[in-house]
């Protein structure tokens, strides 16, 4: 596996991986201008390492394993900028988990976060709101491998230590989405880029207004990682169930805005 820097015209290989992997997850630490990347799928196994990279020397270092589950495959992480904490949130191990891991950079370590996300996600995409000190994390895979797609949005709080879920949901399940977060100037935004929706690959972009996302109004628990307790629970018709409107590209998620 090659990474590339793009210039004008081409695209030149810079750094090997030493191991190849896909699914991956990475966030950018500002503070020591680093790339650290997370997990992994290797063919038919996956792979928990932490790999760091140094554009300004072109420097590969790798860096232990995360916490358990001992692999993962294809997580979502985001990046507490003031902490200088990396969170990763689920993956496949290959069962999907719903896990929460932080890592810190500057001392090398990982540890998991002592609660859950409300379900076990795979392949979901998360932003990080530095203004409220929030994750945003969008869809998912509920079982690895079973195409449980998820359209669910979950809020998770490191400083009160919560995770869960928000009333209002995507317009569609999505899994394998680019996430990305703008924060102004205007409102703040979270635009989701294409993926995979039930029926195969998705060419949408939806667009999620962060300061009108709405709260639950169920109280959500700390699920039991081991997936066989799993319910379906979180089934179109649960309480915290909104109507969206799908009548346009982007699609928006403004409260409860209707069809």
């Amino acid at each position: 596996t090659e990474i590339y820097t793009l210039s004008l015209h081409d695209a030149l290989p810079i750094s090997n991986f030493t191991t190849s992997v896909f699914g991956s997850a990475a966030i950018w630490d500002d503070t020591l201008q680093s790339a650290f990347v997370f997990g992994g799928g290797i063919q038919s196994d996956n792979y928990n390492g932490i790999r760091q990279y140094i554009p300004a020397n072109r420097t590969l270092i790798q860096h232990g394993r995360l916490a358990t589950p001992p692999t993962i495959s294809s997580p979502a992480a985001v990046w507490d900028d003031r902490d200088k904490n990396a969170y990763i949130f689920g993956g496949g191990t290959p069962a999907s988990v719903a896990d929460i891991k932080k890592y810190h950079p500057s001392t090398n370590t990982s540890n998991n976060v002592a609660l859950f996300l409300p379900e076990a996600v795979y392949a979901a995409s998360a932003v990080w709101d530095s203004g409220t000190r929030r994750a945003f994390i969008f869809g998912g895979d509920k079982y690895w491998g079973d195409d449980k797609l998820s359209d669910l949005i979950t809020v998770f709080n490191p400083e009160s230590e919560t995770a869960e879920f928000l009333e209002s949901r995507l317009p569609a399940p999505l899994i394998n989405s680019c996430a990305l977060y703008v924060d102004g100037p205007g409102p703040r935004r979270a635009y989701l880029f294409g993926g995979w929706t039930t029926g195969g690959e998705t060419d949408a972009i939806v667009r999620v207004d962060i300061d009108e996302l709405r709260p639950s109004t169920t109280t959500t628990t700390t699920p039991d990682p081991d997936l066989s307790s799993t319910t379906e629970e979180d089934e179109p018709g649960a309480p915290y169930k909104i109507t969206l409107s799908k009548t346009k590209l982007p699609y928006e998620i403004k409260g409860l805005a209707s069809a």
